[in-house]
């Protein structure tokens, strides 16, 4: 199901409708990101038109990928729930490895679902109650860096796999640099 050839062609099928339809909407209406030097941040452009692209087609798509990726961890942790008994029965040391990595990755996937749904939420609709530049800036950009820097650190503290591997080649460079002094 998670197969590589599945999921390109679903990524395509997922985005191309969204991206074309959203190119031919803001050029057609001129709403361009201009910088907005009140809330030091680049936004739509205010008018009515662009209000309701901006809602529909940022806030909804993004908002609909997390809540389907929401439902796809959900359908997940069900057949993991059905499949337990079975799995303990088996008690292969490798079922058991496996099991316990698709947990992780389901838990890694609800974090960064949870992660970014707040961070659309902070950046759509609670900037847009905000007066104050700082608020505004906090809301938008501020949030939007976070997201984008938290993500990773999810990535790196729930994956084991991972986390060696960055260890490993910490370790590595460091003793050819060692090396390299000699």
């Amino acid at each position: 199901m998670f197969a590589y050839s599945h999921i390109s062609p679903s990524l395509l099928i997922a985005f191309a409708p969204s991206l074309f339809r959203l190119s031919i909407i803001t050029f057609s209406n001129n709403c361009l990101l201009p910088y907005v030097d009140f809330g030091w941040y680049f936004g739509v452009n205010t008018s009515a038109d662009c209000d309701v692209i901006r809602y529909w087609i940022d806030f909804c798509k993004d908002f609909g990928v997390v809540a389907l990726i929401a439902i796809v961890d959900v359908m997940t942790i069900v057949m993991i729930k059905v499949t337990a008994p079975g799995m303990r029965s088996a008690n292969c040391s490798q079922t058991q490895k496996k099991r316990k990595r698709e947990i992780t990755f389901v838990k890694q996937a609800l974090i960064q679902g949870a992660i970014f749904a707040t961070e659309l939420v902070f950046f759509f609709i609670v900037s847009t109650m905000q007066t104050k530049p700082v608020m505004i800036f906090l809301c938008t950009t501020v949030s939007w860096s976070l997201v984008h820097t938290i993500d990773p650190l999810v990535l790196i503290l729930l994956n084991q796999e991972f986390r060696n591997m960055l260890l490993r080649n910490t370790r590595w460079r460091s003793r050819s640099t060692d090396e390299d002094d000699q």
